[in-house]
């Protein structure tokens, strides 16, 4: 067979792989696009990077057939960039590193949100601020508790240990506020005990009443938490039957894992909009979920460019470059089949 036969073979096997990596990585992106109409581009695409190759390999081993060489050089290069290292190689090792990765991905995002979630649904979390009120309000029950003891030779309650339960109730608010007691003289230790104990447990159960009302999450956010935990669990029961019988790959995991992503979205945004009463496990979550416009980790690794992105900042397991080595090596064996086939051998 002619070795220009064998080596249009070959461009069309390695080509099919990939524009395949092409496709699925940018169907990923664009769910909505039909992928008939995906595959279609990046055959295009694959076919331009193929001859911008040839055009650079043309003009480098120029015999004097080629007019400009400079120009089809640099012209090369410039649709090499545009076709491939723009397009095709970043989402080749994108698909490579998305099939092996993505059930990790989805299942450590699903687990960390519910985290978060449980927190908001169980209103788990004061709101710091509390403590301060708190604290204040220890304070001037301590005086008043000294006053009615009567650390100066005087026992019993009158103005002035009046005043600290109105010190109190000016900390609490008025639809919090404790009773003032009624003046008495010297009173009996019991009684004292009594009337302390008294207007200690009154503030406490009002306190807990003012947490519970202004210093934790509200009754709606904590409602729509506990619908994102039943989402989340749900979905987590999924992932993890995909990822045990090994279809968290295929094609048809995708619908699965992008409604993940449609209750992950859903999550984020509602702990975003309540995020202090949420306790984060590091800095790197506690940016992630409160940004401006927050992007769950799984929307994020559906798409190459913020793979590579992340891969630069440190975010991505050191591996992918592994995952892109092979993506060039593909790509130059199609290119170079390709520039065979149409041409003669070059001694490289």
């Amino acid at each position: 067979m002619n070795k220009k036969v064998l080596w249009f073979i070959a461009f069309l096997i390695v080509g099919a792989i990939s524009c395949w990596a092409t496709a699925s990585s940018f169907h990923l992106m664009m769910p909505n696009m039909p992928y008939v109409a995906v595959i279609a581009m990046t055959i295009v695409f694959f076919v331009f990077a193929s001859y911008a190759f040839k055009m650079i390999l043309d003009a480098v081993h120029n015999d004097g057939s080629v007019d400009n060489p400079k120009a089809k050089l640099w012209g090369g290069i410039g649709l090499l960039l545009l076709t491939w290292v723009v397009i095709s190689l970043p989402t080749n090792a994108h698909t490579f590193f998305y099939k092996l990765q993505i059930g990790n991905v989805v299942s450590a995002d699903l687990k960390t949100t519910a985290t978060y979630s449980q927190q908001l649904a169980t209103r788990a979390i004061t709101d710091s601020a509390y403590k301060v009120i708190e604290k204040q309000c220890e304070e001037e029950f301590g005086k008043f508790s000294n006053e009615v003891k009567g650390n100066n030779g005087k026992s019993g309650i009158g103005d002035q240990a009046n005043k600290y339960i109105i010190n109190i109730n000016n900390l609490l608010g008025p639809q919090y506020a404790i009773p003032t007691i009624q003046n008495t003289n010297k009173s009996k230790d019991d009684f004292n005990t009594y009337v302390i104990n008294c207007v200690h447990d009154q503030m406490v159960a009002q306190l807990a009443r003012k947490e519970s009302a202004e210093y934790k999450v509200n009754e709606q956010a904590s409602i729509q938490a506990k619908r994102d935990l039943r989402d989340l669990n749900i979905l987590q029961d999924s992932i993890k039957n995909l990822i045990h019988t090994k279809e968290i790959s295929s094609t048809g995991a995708e619908p699965v894992i992008k409604q993940a992503e449609g209750v992950l979205t859903i999550a984020y945004n509602n702990i975003k909009m309540n995020d202090k009463y949420v306790t984060f496990n590091n800095d790197e979550d506690k940016k992630l979920y409160t940004a401006q416009n927050p992007e769950p980790r799984t929307t994020r690794f559906l798409n190459p460019y913020v793979v590579f992105a992340d891969f630069f900042r440190g975010l991505i397991p050191f591996h992918f470059i592994f995952w892109l080595i092979i993506s060039i090596l593909l790509d130059v064996l199609g290119f170079i089949s390709f520039d065979l086939a149409f041409k003669k051998e070059y001694d490289f």
